[in-house]
């Protein structure tokens, strides 16, 4: 990153200021949008950042000295402060922000010395990601949208992908179980999408990649109820039993699933909680004991390498709208 200069340093000096001046204003900072983390004196920087830009001044050393000449007019940026949409400012209140934005520097160098230039740096690089942040999505990039993609990613996001690729698959991952995306092929994919249908590999180098949709990841990985088939469970919990799997191995929980393929598995709540607790507190180990037919089977099956995985890769809905966590939505 390119060290500030001095003007620049200045010019960001005087947006703190004047944004202080819209925190004083009640409920003011209350109005503006921002990351929920964001303080009022973000959320403010940010507001006037984003009026100067629709005013054609931005953070850079030219747009400052565009600020102070006179080709630059107190009623174009009235118009832009106080008439351009809520929140607007009060007239008062945009007449001192308008006085701190074209007066003097506010620390005469005289008087402090200058902050540290990666301290400088590091602010200028928060105001950058805050104006992006209040950009509409639609006036992103491509690459911007894509640095923040992931399995956390907020809707917005994922659905201006699918609109800008037409709902057609152009992920590419470097690394599935990683979820790392293969920037410069994804990015290639979803200009191709936007024009015609796209394949569901690609190759890239001398690997052949699955291609996903966006808002598909491929290392998501979901388990079933060892006793309903089909029955996702959240966070550990069967909405169908009523009860949690949370803290029972893989290899009970597989045992459980070959007690319910054996038409073993109990229908009593008091003799299925017995068994979810067995299940925990002693595994496999306990439940043979108790069902030692369905521990022949288990055997045999684990032998042949046959042994019930209960995962499914994604929880992604269906086409029509059914609900992944609901009995009769098996995925694998």
């Amino acid at each position: 990153m390119n060290t500030p200069t001095n003007e620049v340093i200045e010019f960001n000096e005087k947006v703190v200021e004047a944004a202080k001046v819209l925190e004083a204003i009640p409920g003011f900072c209350g109005m503006l949008n921002g990351d929920h983390d964001w303080s009022d004196a973000d959320r403010a920087r940010a507001y006037v950042w984003k009026r100067l830009s629709q005013l054609g001044i931005y953070q850079d050393e030219e747009s400052y000295e565009l600020l102070l000449s006179d080709d630059c007019h107190e009623g174009e940026a009235r118009r832009i402060f106080c008439e351009n949409g809520e929140p607007n400012i009060p007239p008062i209140r945009f007449k001192r922000v308008w006085s701190i934005l074209k007066g003097a520097s506010v620390k005469p160098e005289a008087a402090v010395s200058a902050p540290a230039t990666s301290d400088v740096s590091a602010a200028i690089e928060g105001m950058a990601e805050m104006i992006q942040a209040n950009k509409p999505l639609g006036q992103w990039t491509d690459e911007d949208l894509l640095k923040l993609y992931s399995p956390d990613v907020s809707s917005s996001i994922i659905e201006e992908l699918e609109k800008r690729s037409k709902n057609r698959p152009f992920v590419v991952f470097k690394d599935e179980a990683e979820g790392t995306i293969d920037t410069e092929a994804t990015l290639r994919l979803l200009k191709e999408a936007r024009k015609r249908e796209t394949p569901v590999h690609y190759k890239v180098a001398d690997s052949l990649k699955r291609v996903f949709v966006a808002g598909d990841f491929p290392a998501q990985v979901f388990y079933e109820c060892p006793l309903h088939p089909g029955v996702l469970l959240f966070d550990g919990y069967c909405d169908e039993c009523g009860h949690t799997w949370e803290g029972v191995s893989n290899e009970a929980r597989q045992f459980c699933r070959v007690i319910l393929d054996e038409g073993e598995e109990p229908h009593e709540k008091p003799s299925l909680r017995q068994l979810i607790n067995t299940a925990r507190q002693g595994g496999d180990d306990d439940l043979k004991g108790d069902y030692p037919k369905v521990y022949n089977r288990f055997k045999e099956l684990d032998t042949e390498d046959r042994l019930p995985s209960l995962k499914s890769r994604t929880a992604t809905a269906e086409p029509d709208g059914s609900d992944p966590f609901s009995p009769g939505n098996k995925r694998y």
